[in-house]
């Protein structure tokens, strides 16, 4: 069993698949749920599955943002895609569909009006992702959304950021025989879509992109022109009241006219219009009127840009806070936010800043993407970053940049408090502007936000470095890290790790350096680059040294001795988690002093020595049991159980591990209730006790498979040497001096 140095603590998703349609182009509201966890294997055969540990989750995901509050119109478009999905019943292929059009033509909020109207037809799932594809910043990888919906459905597995093919086979097992419904947001292109087609018939996927992609098989085209004149009228009634359209039909008339019948741009003005009822519709068509230069220049121009004499109009309508608020909220990275999100950005009050928001989606420059956050429509991010550059000096810029980044280390320190409370922390950077962090309710709340804002983090670790925030970027991902370690995300830790190790050097920060260069020589080994892992290891061990942190230098001990369990040098394992301890003492860190006593128990238990290992669990157990560390006291437990097994008292075993599984069950951490449950198995088969072998087994088989963990084949296999009446095979024992650091 391996976990994290603050140890693994898993929760277990609710969710399962469902089916794919493509569209393409913009939205109202295009945001998409980014909460990376990553990976899985893939289930080989349903049959199996079922008899052995029936469904995968108890409950379908659905990832779709809100229904659109003033969709009109589309019959004939949403017509096709009902024909389309009629068919999709009837054919043993992949059928999608595929909406193309301009930006700000709709195509977002038709397919989300639709994917809500026939959702029931999926009872597997209804999975959505904005791609990215013509917003700031990198368009999604296939990776990062395949990674997302297994996600969400809790299953986890390695995954390297060059493993698309090993993950497409998880992703694309998983989908096998469901019925899902997949919205693929806002494409950039063929190559970012076609890895995420299920190959198997069932599941409906809508793709959305402003450009074409003929090649797609089985694909229908579904082209989005503007609104006719009476969906435009109907659009605005929907805004406005039916007082102020009779009283004013002419200048219903020319806004549609001079809108161009383009949706994004009918519902601002209509928004905008809504909450000005004081002020004559005609006075407004003048207002834009004055602008006919920008409209026929902006209104289609050959990229499918945005209407902006439509937006500039409704920006000119706000508050000066407002305005300001617009501007800067353009600095956050391309992904929701939070109410507390846009405070801190923005320097003001939680209620002010409501207030700035309410305003904005008021007039539909910003929308509400649900579970308290907003998006932007790219379009709009683009013109209010624009407007940014040409109003706001330099000094404002920085000062936002850095309470954004200050909120997010400081939440996420708090996160991981929050999820480790005896971890030792760090000191971060002084809060200059008083920036206020999340609040926690405790583990699953702050482990529930980490993983939710999985990539924003990895996001804002690029930013704080590209500021030159560079205290920010190295303690932020020391607080990420544990967290991204905990999902299995070794590519990105890796990566992200590289960023802030470059920030620390920049920043002169020694003890910087030094845990990013270990989190990377953890990342590096997790993969296999054991050579490279040793060479960051010891490199952070010096700059350890050199910085006179304790605890980091004993951390740096524990990573080497897993690396050398890793390699099956036991010898070596046990030297180092020995040189470990006595930096923990000096370092006043009870809770790895317990954890590194147990770590010893563990190496002596792997050469054999099993009487002295059962003497370090005990004592490192009560050690953990007086400060209240749980994760510390399953660890444990789990050694003691190995250490009674080798000493053949087996009736102490089973308590000890039936003890730890009892505690990782309450404390979520899956991956190693799973192992453990496959070693008190075996201890039932040496006691002639089956049939517990078989409960306990199932039970372990079950976690393995919800959770796209590896063994799975292999358990299955000693369960039908059970059902046979055959002694199972020997079963090696897990390496798992990770998990107890």
């Amino acid at each position: 069993m391996t976990a994290g140095i603050a140890g693994v603590v898993v929760q277990q998703g609710q969710y399962l698949l469902g089916v794919a349609i493509v569209v393409v182009g913009g939205v109202i509201a295009t945001a998409a749920e980014i909460a990376l966890r990553r990976s899985a294997t893939r289930i080989r055969s349903d049959r199996d599955a079922a008899q052995v540990s029936g469904s995968t989750t108890d409950k379908a995901p659905d990832m779709l943002p809100a229904a659109p509050d003033h969709f009109v119109g589309r019959v004939d478009e949403l017509r096709r895609l009902t024909v389309e999905l009629e068919r999709s019943d009837s054919t043993e292929t992949m059928v999608i569909s595929s909406l193309e059009g301009m930006g700000g033509v709709g195509k977002t909020s038709m397919a989300i009006h639709w994917a809500h109207s026939i959702g029931d037809r999926f009872p597997d799932g209804r999975l959505y992702v904005d791609l990215r594809g013509f917003g700031p910043g990198s368009p999604m990888s296939p990776i990062d959304v395949m990674a997302s919906f297994l996600d969400a459905f809790g299953i986890k597995k390695p995954v390297d950021s060059s493993d698309l093919p090993m993950l497409q086979q998880a992703y694309l097992g998983l989908l096998w025989k469901k019925r899902i419904l997949i919205v693929l947001d806002n494409a950039r292109d063929r190559d970012q879509v076609e890895p995420l087609i299920p190959d198997t018939p069932g599941s409906f996927v809508i793709i959305t992109s402003r450009n074409r992609m003929p090649d797609l098989a089985n694909s229908t085209t579904i082209a989005l022109d503007v609104l006719s004149d009476l969906e435009a009228f109907d659009l605005i009634r929907s805004h406005l009241t039916a007082k102020i359209v009779a009283a004013n039909p002419g200048a219903v008339e020319d806004i549609v006219s001079i809108c161009g019948n383009l949706p994004l741009a009918l519902s601002i003005v209509s928004a905008t219009a809504a909450t000005m009822p004081d002020v004559p519709l005609g006075g407004m068509v003048d207002q834009l009127r004055r602008s006919r230069e920008s409209i026929i220049r902006d209104i289609r121009q050959a990229d499918g840009g945005a209407p902006t004499f439509v937006f500039e109009w409704s920006y000119e309508q706000l508050s000066a806070s407002t305005a300001t608020a617009f501007r800067l909220l353009s600095f956050h990275p391309s992904t929701p936010f939070s109410l507390r999100a846009a405070a801190s950005l923005l320097g003001k009050s939680v209620e002010d800043s409501a207030a700035a928001l309410d305003e904005l989606a008021a007039n539909y420059l910003v929308s509400e993407h649900g579970q308290g956050e907003y998006a932007f429509h790219d379009l709009l991010r683009d013109y209010a970053t624009l407007l940014r550059s040409t109003t706001d000096d330099h000094a404002t810029g920085t000062a936002a940049t850095r309470r954004l980044v200050d909120y997010y280390l400081r939440s996420s320190h708090a996160a991981a408090a929050a999820i480790n409370p005896l971890r030792k922390q760090i000191r971060l950077v002084n809060n200059i502007h008083r920036v206020k962090s999340e609040e926690f309710r405790g583990f699953d709340d702050a482990a529930s936000w980490l993983d939710h804002h999985y990539l924003l983090l990895l996001e804002v670790i690029d930013l704080a470095a590209r500021a030159d925030l560079n205290d920010h970027a190295w303690q932020l991902a020391w607080a990420v890290g544990d967290s991204i370690d905990r999902n299995l995300h070794w590519g990105p830790l890796g990566e992200a790790m590289q960023v802030a190790n470059e920030a620390a050097a920049r920043g002169n920060s020694k003890l910087g350096l030094a845990i990013t260069l270990r989190w990377l020589g953890r990342a590096k080994m997790k993969v296999g680059a054991y050579d490279d892992a040793r060479t960051r290891f010891l490199g952070a061990l010096e700059l350890a040294n050199s910085s006179g942190d304790k605890n980091e230098q004993a951390l740096c001990y524990h990573n080497l001795a897993l690396l050398e369990e890793e390699l099956g040098r036991y010898a070596e394992a046990l030297e180092l988690t020995q040189l470990a301890l006595p930096r923990y003492e000096t370092g006043k860190d009870a809770s790895g002093e317990g954890r590194g006593i147990n770590a010893v128990g563990w190496a002596l238990t792997l050469l054999g020595r099993h009487r002295e290992a059962v003497e370090h669990c005990d004592k490192a157990l009560g050690m953990l049991r007086q400060i209240g560390d749980r994760q510390g006291q399953a660890d444990t437990l789990d050694s003691l159980g190995h250490a009674y097994r080798g000493l053949g008292d087996l009736a102490a075993s089973v308590e000890s591990y039936r003890r730890a599984v009892a505690m990782y069950a309450e404390i979520g951490n899956l991956p190693a209730e799973a192992a453990t449950l496959e070693y008190l198995g075996a201890v039932f088969v040496t006691m002639g006790e089956h049939g517990r072998a078989a409960e306990s087994w199932r039970h372990a088989l079950k976690i393995k498979r919800d959770l796209g963990l590896p063994g799975a084949e292999k358990l299955l296999q000693r369960l039908e040497d059970l059902r046979g009446a055959r002694f199972p095979r020997p079963i090696r024992w897990a390496k798992g001096l990770g998990k107890r650091l």
